[in-house]
């Protein structure tokens, strides 16, 4: 088995759970009210719900059209949410039972919902099986009490290795493409792709100061350090120790070596995807999604972009990450009944 599913499996995954509920059993089951397992070429919609992204929107819609052709009796419909929408949106129709039937969900929000979602048939997938088949922080977020809720489509790495404009580094004779091997050279190249005017950043030469990527960058400095960042109880966080002051002493030394202003570059200002796809950063901290969501508006500067391991303190390459969007299904969905 493959260590990591494609989104696309993830996807039919997805409808098979829900089809199972249609498709398998008795024909009628003659109960009270009136209800029973539809024959399988009953005409059947589907609603999906994601949350706005090109490269996934589109992915999922290709599938959605092949899945069709090959069961003419399904029809699937999507509405896709801005982040912000959808959190809002999410929060509001699951209690309430007007939520879509596959909703794309991000994996540390499943536990929340799990009253609300349906389980993975064990015919469909079992545990053990999809923790084979995955990584553990994507299928974790997936995982509540033992059961699982869904499957992952990504993993949501946002740390560990820095988007480079290689167009960029080439012009100021940075050679990073072997990596460094040490964070004194990384600073190094860094601060020669800064450039500034009247004193004030107008490249930043390595972005790490988004909400993401600052959390993922001290946590994962940490565990480079020999440190740990979670107390004893596994609940709560122990960040006044000598590995987390190191972590914010590197962090905040590129601060001071002017090869990032805090102020001028951050998640309302110069966000990370957009500044670096803008050429506003030289480098950028942030997962490598961003990459096919701004390939087309900027098909130069993905061509120019690699993705290069960053250095660790310690040698050893701990980091720290999320678990990524994946695909549940509502508990509430009258096709579950149909």
């Amino acid at each position: 088995m493959t260590r990591r599913l494609t989104r696309w499996q993830a996807f039919g995954v997805a409808l098979l759970m829900l089809g199972s509920a249609c498709t398998f059993g008795a024909e009628d089951t003659g109960g009270p009210d009136g209800g029973g397992t539809a024959a399988p070429d009953e005409p059947v919609t589907l609603r999906i719900w994601t949350h706005q992204n090109k490269s996934f929107n589109q992915g999922l819609k290709d599938l959605a059209a092949e899945y069709e052709a090959a069961n003419p009796n399904v029809t699937l419909e999507f509405d896709t949410f801005d982040y912000d929408s959808y959190i809002q949106t999410l929060q509001t129709a699951l209690p309430a039972g007007t939520e879509a039937d596959i909703l794309q969900m991000f994996g540390t929000w499943t536990c929340s919902y799990a009253d609300n979602l349906s389980p993975v048939p064990a015919d469909i997938s079992s545990l053990a099986d999809a923790q084979s088949a995955f990584f553990e922080a994507p299928i974790g977020g997936y995982t509540c009490d033992d059961a699982l809720y869904g499957f992952p489509q990504e993993f949501n790495i946002e740390y560990g290795a820095t988007l480079l404009n290689t167009a960029t580094a080439d012009a100021a004779g940075v050679d990073a493409s072997a990596g460094w091997a040490s964070w004194d050279e990384f600073m190094a190249d860094a601060k020669t792709l800064t450039e500034t005017r009247d004193g004030v950043i107008t490249r930043t030469g390595y972005h790490f100061t988004s909400a993401d990527a600052l959390v993922y960058s001290f946590f994962s400095l940490i565990l480079q350090g020999g440190g740990q960042f979670l107390a004893d109880d596994g609940a709560s966080f122990t960040i006044d120790t000598p590995e987390a002051r190191e972590a914010i002493a590197l962090m905040q030394s590129m601060v001071d070596e002017g090869i990032i202003d805090p102020e001028l570059f951050n998640d309302t200002a110069n966000w990370v995807g957009d500044c670096y796809f803008e050429e506003a950063c030289a480098m950028g901290l942030v997962g490598p999604w961003v990459v096919p969501e701004y390939s087309t508006d900027f098909p130069e500067v993905a061509a120019a972009t690699e993705y290069v391991a960053l250095p660790t303190l310690s040698g050893t390459p701990d980091f720290v990450a999320d678990s990524g969007w994946g695909l549940t299904v509502s508990a509430n969905s009258p096709a579950q009944n149909v």
